[in-house]
């Protein structure tokens, strides 16, 4: 049986849908993950909970709703970074920069795709791989494999370099209590970004220079 459409919905404009997407959003930012119902959903959104699952049909489907309109905007930028267009270091640092600001705008989205990855069949898993996951880890792939031609990376497993980079973005936007409570400070300040990316790159090439560019450069210091 078709859900019926609540009177509610007649006098909805087009952005009804969009309201309420951006208010789960909203919800996985503060809560770091799908901690909450569609009536807290509809209120955050201003909408009648009824509206909300004749829209998505469930919870669940509005989740992948997100995660479908979201991972076009974290992997387009991707496909630029692909072209080795500027020497493997400088790749990499544009790389940690453009996944910071990315992940500024859409914090939960790795979580959201791990919870679903969880509970998802077999070809829904393929897809978020496929289209989130897999985009990334080619690009840091691409960028390891011209460092190592160029001779200034050493041999790193792709698998632990995606662990580690991702792990500490992760952390940038997952701590933000920490580092508001612990350091006074906000993950939400652009400089503080910033200074995360370049300290990040400090801690990743003392890792992943090759041993004769180290030793070049203690001569030179």
């Amino acid at each position: 049986m078709a859900t019926k459409l609540p009177r509610s919905a007649e006098k909805e404009s087009p952005e009804g849908r969009s309201a309420i997407l951006e208010a789960a959003r909203a919800l996985l930012g503060e809560r770091g993950g799908s901690r909450f119902t569609l009536a807290e959903v509809a209120k955050r959104a201003g909408k009648n909970v009824a509206l909300v699952s004749y829209y998505f049909g469930g919870r669940e489907k509005m989740l992948i709703a997100i995660l479908d309109e979201d991972q076009a905007i974290m992997t387009r930028p991707l496909d630029k970074q692909l072209e080795p267009d500027l020497p493997a270091e400088a790749r990499l640092e544009r790389h940690l920069s453009g996944m910071v600001k990315l992940w500024s705008k859409r914090p939960y989205l790795y979580a959201l795709a791990g919870e679903l990855l969880r509970r998802s069949g077999r070809s829904s898993e393929d897809e978020i791989v496929n289209r989130l996951l897999r985009p990334t880890i080619e690009v840091q792939r691409s960028i390891l494999e011209q460092g190592r031609a160029e001779g200034v990376f050493r041999d790193i497993d792709p698998m632990i370099f995606y662990l580690y980079v991702m792990g500490a973005v992760d952390m940038l936007f997952k701590a933000r209590n920490t580092i508001e409570n612990v350091f006074g400070r906000s993950a939400d300040d652009a400089e503080i970004r910033e200074h995360f990316v370049k300290q990040t790159m400090s801690l990743v090439m003392d890792g992943l220079r090759a041993p004769d560019t180290v030793a070049d450069r203690g001569q030179a210091r």
